[in-house]
């Protein structure tokens, strides 16, 4: 990890391409916090750079506030590939605030580690995913260009664009293969319709996409180095590669961490179930644990769900897990614990799986034989990159011969863990002898969980001592009681008998063959608060802490801890010592403390439930009384005392008592189920008295107790009733008011048909001239305030039908169309009078409706009537049909009239109300004309919309709905 390190050189890592897109922010820092070596967009502008290279190029100080909280950091977090959440402040959060960020570690090629900070929100400027993708190949040395996952092209450099030539997709450059070959794995490289190239998935879910970089012309072979394996005889023989070997016969166990959100989204752990199921199938769980197990078939019997929904803790649960690219499925024992925050708030669930199947992918490959060094020979080792993680391996047994010269390519032996170990101890020592004597001795970085808060370093040996530990001092270790266990990485060196008996194993050998660390899965111990429990006084950082260790067969034990750094072979080493006597002594204190626990928060528990206003019994299988709340006292008039003699019998009135028996058998005999919807019933006074109640019951957990829940139901049956009496009443109202219209127009209707009617003769003279024109005049009026009266009249009765429902209508199939033009032509003469202009635009793809058309063209015909009577000479009144986007039958009729005010607005749909407009514009009416209107549209099932706005005209939209629509 140097400067000279090529930009993209850091995305062939999975964990940074992962993040390369992601509108969040992501740095990676040296272990030293004096550089940030990679960063994405976001990241890099939050520390005023235009690109990630940029940002690499600046050094912090170690006051600087950022740095020094990442040093603070890099020296407490657990070994490689383990997150941990952080509150960071600065870094982009707002003044005064914190972000949370997934901290971990990362270990590359050359053994060297940076920590990974990734924000679990957005922080900084937001930028689109086109601009992050532009700011990525900023930083790029060769034609780049990223693609989407569909195949579409997102962004590309200069350089590039000139090579595609055009071609915008996957598809165009004859790379779909390739795009799904690197999907698959990550990196992928070929041949293009315009040359080779390499192909990097980058993002993940909503940021997937694909990073396309044109391939290098490869050189010639250049010279071997002076620094290269220079030997006279014989020469090296070129050993051609061989497929991984399986560690062993017996596949290791895999555990790992995942943890969740209150909302069932696993927000870690998703690295490890990459590597068991593929990262197709692991994918799917950015969604909820219901989505999730219904798209991967998971959890039948719904244990899980009912846990997670429960919030309770679950241990030992097999989910059987598919696999990608084939019909296997992987059986992973999953445990899970709910997370609360100080408030007792609900947080998430957390806790770890275990798969004894193993990993997928375990493969070791084998180092070639490397003959012994001498003084004239140079030896330059090139560390590879590991496909697979580094597993625990058995202790490195003495090496007493040189390895032997590889096998024909037609043998291939298994390497045995002992085999594995060696090999790496091996390479180990092959790179200690190149740094050099001085640099043998340096104290190797820590990869473990720091159990002690400051680890205490032991003094080194001088160079001249020997590479193990003497005979004598391993028989020493082996008879003190307390248990120490000795490892480097994640290799185990040496465990003493004390040790191995506390862990239930028989050797060295067995707890490496059993899973090494992993099958011990120590972790600290938490106190009643969370923290974690540490004892000892800790003046010289030598403290202990209290762990928690699994034995062979899987119980968890709690033991002190010591953490502290030796030199082991030649080489810092770590070891863990363990003392279980403190442990039994303070039995008696925590069993002391828990029990005072227990009776706080059962006071609690009692004093809350006497709060509350529902009353809650607590029966027993037979229905008696064993406690209730106060609630339940007031409720009933009994004292605490008196509950203990009764039953559910003497608590009901006996119209309810079988039903609340029946309630409780049915209870009793479901276990484990939740409770169900409740009944209700009558309950009965101690004095005499009923009351209405609502009752909800339910098991108690882990026992054959009952818990009954009881809600007075007085106020809510007072308002029903008041609600039945209020509609009986509008009813009886609206039913006097048609019947009284019904009367009123047949009174009025027979004088109303004489006065037009001789109106009508007197105004034809018939039997006579009228000798002076002023009465032919008032005979006019007279007729006309007639046939104004007669329209009233049908208003009223149309009105007072459509409220009480008694409309007569009749649906049938419909030409919208059709009544729209006839409605059009019929008002076309007004129009011309009022001297406005009436434009149509009718959809001719329009498909019939159902609806009654005597109503649909009197809707149609009172609209239009309307938008003429309130639009000016010179206006125009706009008709249009058309199907909206929700598939609706819509009617649109738009004017450039005087518009209406919201106010206005509700005003001209109350019967009986006209607007100034109206007398401003020289109309009249009876102002029945839009309350009819959309009276008519709702009893079509249409709806009814109107939006205007003062001198600005008005929109009325007449929407038959996609049911009353029939299909062509």
């Amino acid at each position: 990890m140097t400067r000279a390190t090529q930009p993209q050189d850091w995305l062939d890592h999975a964990r940074l391409a992962e993040y390369a897109l992601a509108p969040a922010p992501v740095w990676l820092w040296t272990a030293d916090a004096g550089r940030i070596l990679w960063a994405n967009a976001g990241a890099a502008a939050i520390f005023n750079a235009a690109t990630a290279a940029e940002l690499a190029q600046l050094n912090f100080d170690p006051h600087h506030p950022a740095a020094a909280q990442i040093k603070r950091l890099a020296g407490t977090l657990p070994p490689v590939g383990t997150k941990r959440l952080e509150r960071l402040r600065g870094f982009g959060a707002p003044l005064g605030g914190v972000l949370t960020c997934l901290c971990s570690r990362l270990k590359f090629a050359d053994n060297s580690e940076a920590v990974l900070v990734a924000a679990t929100e957005r922080a900084g400027p937001e930028f689109t995913l086109r601009e992050r993708a532009r700011r990525l190949i900023a930083t790029l040395d060769r034609p780049a260009a990223i693609f989407s996952a569909d195949g579409e092209l997102i962004e590309s450099n200069a350089d590039a664009r000139q090579r595609l030539d055009a071609r915008s997709d996957l598809v165009a450059l004859d790379l779909v293969k390739l795009a799904r070959e690197a999907s698959h794995n990550g990196r992928a490289e070929g041949d293009s319709a315009i040359g080779p190239v390499i192909l990097r998935k980058l993002g993940a879910g909503a940021t997937d996409a694909l990073l396309l970089q044109f391939a290098p012309v490869k050189a010639e072979a250049a010279p071997p180095a002076a620094n290269d394996i220079v030997a006279d005889k014989p020469a090296m023989p070129v050993v051609t590669p061989r497929p991984p070997l399986e560690t062993s016969t017996r596949p290791l166990p895999y555990r790992f961490v995942w943890q969740m959100d209150a909302a069932t989204h696993f927000t870690q752990g998703m690295e490890n179930f990459a590597q068991l199921l593929g990262p197709e199938t692991a994918s799917v769980l950015l969604r909820g644990w219901s989505d999730v197990a219904q798209t991967l078939g998971l959890d039948p019997e719904r244990r899980i769900a009912r846990a997670l929904a429960a919030r309770e803790t679950w241990s030992g649960i097999v989910v059987h897990w598919p696999v990608d690219g084939s019909n296997d499925r992987v059986a992973i024992e999953m445990s899970g614990l709910p997370m609360f925050d100080r408030e007792r708030r609900f947080t998430g669930y957390r806790g770890f799986g275990i798969c004894r199947a193993g990993l997928r992918h375990l493969t070791v490959v084998p180092p070639r034989p490397t003959p012994p060094l001498t003084e004239a020979k140079v030896l330059t080792l090139r560390p590879v990159t590991p496909e697979a993680p580094v597993l625990p391996t058995p202790p490195i047994g003495p090496v007493a011969e040189p390895p032997q010269p590889a096998p024909s390519p037609q043998a291939t032996p298994s390497l045995s863990a002992g085999e594995t170990s060696n090999f790496e101890e091996l390479a180990r020592e092959l790179n200690a002898r190149l740094k050099g004597a001085s640099s043998r001795h340096t104290p190797a970085q820590d990869d473990t969980p720091d159990f002690a808060a400051e680890p205490l370093t032991m003094p080194l040996t001088p160079a001249t001592a020997p590479r193990s530990a003497p005979d004598d001092s391993r028989i020493i270790l082996d008879r003190l009681p307390t248990g120490i266990l000795v490892y480097r990485l994640n290799n185990l060196l040496y465990a003493n008998r004390a040790f191995l008996d506390w862990t239930g194993y028989d050797s060295l050998a067995a707890l490496t063959e059993a899973g090494g660390l992993d099958s011990l899965f120590i972790e600290p111990s938490r106190d009643q608060n969370g923290a974690s429990a540490s004892q000892g006084n800790g003046a010289n950082g030598n403290h202990a802490k209290s762990l928690t260790i699994n034995t062979v067969n899987g119980e968890c034990k709690p033991v002190q801890g010591k953490l502290f750094s030796v030199p082991w072979g030649g080489e810092n080493a770590l070891v863990l010592m363990i003392q279980t006597s403190g442990i039994a002594e303070a039995q008696p204190q925590t069993n002391e403390a828990t029990l005072h626990r227990l009776e706080t928060e059962t006071s609690e528990l009692r004093a809350i439930l006497d709060t509350a206003t529902d009353g809650v019994l607590v029966l027993d299988r037979a229905g008696r009384v064993l406690s209730a709340n106060r609630s339940a006292q007031a409720l009933f008039g009994y004292d605490a005392a008196d509950f203990t003699d009764l039953g559910l019998g003497e608590l009901f009135a006996p119209e309810s008592r079988r039903s609340m028996l029946d309630y409780l058998d049915r209870v009793s005999g479901d276990r484990g189920s939740l409770p169900d919807a409740g009944r209700e019933a009558i309950g009965r006074f101690k004095r005499g008295g009923l009351v209405p109640l609502y009752v909800t019951m339910g098991r108690l957990e882990h026992g054959d107790k009952f818990c009954a829940v009881l809600r007075d139901l007085t106020a809510w049956k007072r308002t029903e009733e008041e609600l039945i009496n209020a509609r009986r009443e509008a009813e009886r109202v609206s039913t006097a008011k048609s019947e009284f219209l019904a009367k009123i127009s047949h009174e009025i209707r027979t004088p109303l048909n004489a006065i037009i009617g001789f109106s009508e003769v007197m105004m034809d003279e018939r039997f006579g001239a009228i000798g002076n024109e002023r009465y032919k005049e008032y005979l006019k009026d007279i007729h006309a305030s007639g046939g104004h009266l007669i329209s009233l009249l049908n208003d009223l009765l149309d009105l007072s039908k459509i409220e009480a429902g008694k409309l007569d209508l009749t649906f049938a199939s419909v030409n919208l169309n059709d009544i729209v033009q006839d409605c059009v032509a019929m008002m076309q003469q007004q129009a011309n009078r009022e001297r406005v202009i009436i434009r149509t635009a009718l959809s001719p793809n329009l498909p019939p409706i159902i609806a009654d058309a005597r109503s649909v063209r009197q809707i149609a015909l009172n609209i239009l009537s309307n938008s003429i009577k309130f639009t000016g000479a010179g206006g125009q009144v706009i008709v249009s049909t058309a199907v909206n986007d929700d598939n609706e039958a819509s009617l649109r009729v738009r004017d450039t009239g005087a518009g209406m005010s919201e106010l206005e607005l509700q005003t001209a749909l109350e019967p009986f109300r006209q607007l100034a407009t109206a007398s401003r514009w020289g109309a009249s009416g009876t102002g029945l004309g839009l309350p009819i209107t959309k009276a008519l549209a709702e009893a079509n099932h249409a709806r009814f919309r109107i939006t205007s706005r003062p001198d600005d005209g008005t929109l009325v939209e007449v929407a038959f709905p996609a049911t009353r629509v029939l299909a062509e």
